[in-house]
């Protein structure tokens, strides 16, 4: 293939232009979620005014920029979470010219899948996973323990909470993508088990260091997804293995 033959520099030129790319898409986003902060501001407190205890859910600032830079921050990573098609559509331009049509058919396919498990794991970790977290927290408040909790750090491990289980509903749909593509088969995984359970255990630990509850709640999903991709794979190595190696 032509695109496989051109010099490293080609490459790394074209790297350099889909990643400024991908970083102006992510600065637009971040500046179109500042627009609309307040809003957002009120979407993500929801869950908040719900597990609250007592009547009136409020947070506060110890610091007078704190507020400024919490709703900064907090739009930051929604614009993250905005601009994830776009940084996704990015790299499939940069690795489509390398693949063949039978890969490029499939990658299409594997695109819209991707999005399609990255709003579920967002709408997942926002409607179900944080409810459950400020509902375990927030019930050690009583009347000689009251919860005032900060907005930069609820608004942004908000904001974290849905982008990272946006990332890891993703684990089935590289799995399967890897089987496809006749990487490597689905007895692999399976006896990759044990090791892949502790990698994302350790994982979720890295993500959440704070407490064992929370980097269970991160963990146990990351692996109920593995053994879903662990169904959804192919049993044996496929054609895009067998292609490549008529093409050499």
């Amino acid at each position: 293939m032509d695109f496989l033959r051109l010099p490293i520099s080609a490459h790394l030129a074209e790297l350099r232009k889909r990643l400024i790319t991908a970083v102006v898409a992510i600065l637009l986003a971040w500046v179109l979620a500042y627009a609309f902060s307040r809003q957002i501001f009120a979407l993500m407190t929801q869950p908040l005014s719900r597990s609250f205890p007592g009547e009136d859910p409020f947070l506060v600032f110890t610091a007078l920029p704190e507020a400024f830079f919490a709703y900064l921050k907090v739009s930051f990573w929604v614009g993250l979470i905005l601009a994830f098609p776009v940084v996704l559509f990015e790299l499939w331009r940069f690795v489509s010219p390398g693949l063949y049509s039978h890969e490029r058919r499939l990658a299409r396919k594997f695109l819209l899948g991707a999005l399609g498990l990255f709003v579920a794991g967002g709408l997942f970790g926002f409607l179900v996973v944080l409810p459950i977290i400020l509902s375990f927290f927030l019930g050690f408040a009583n009347q000689d323990l009251i919860a005032l909790p900060r907005v930069e750090s609820y608004l942004t491990f908000c904001a974290k909470l849905i982008l990272t289980f946006g990332l890891i509903f993703e684990i089935p749909f590289l799995m399967y993508a890897a089987g496809r593509l006749g990487l490597v088969s689905r007895e692999y995984f399976r006896r990759q088990r044990r090791m892949a359970w502790l990698s994302l255990y350790f994982l979720a630990a890295v993500m959440v260091p704070s407490d064992i509850f929370t980097q269970l709640l991160l963990a146990i999903p990351m692996i109920l997804l593995y053994e879903l991709g662990t169904q959804v794979v192919p049993k044996r190595l496929k054609e895009g293995q067998e292609e490549r190696a008529n093409q050499r």
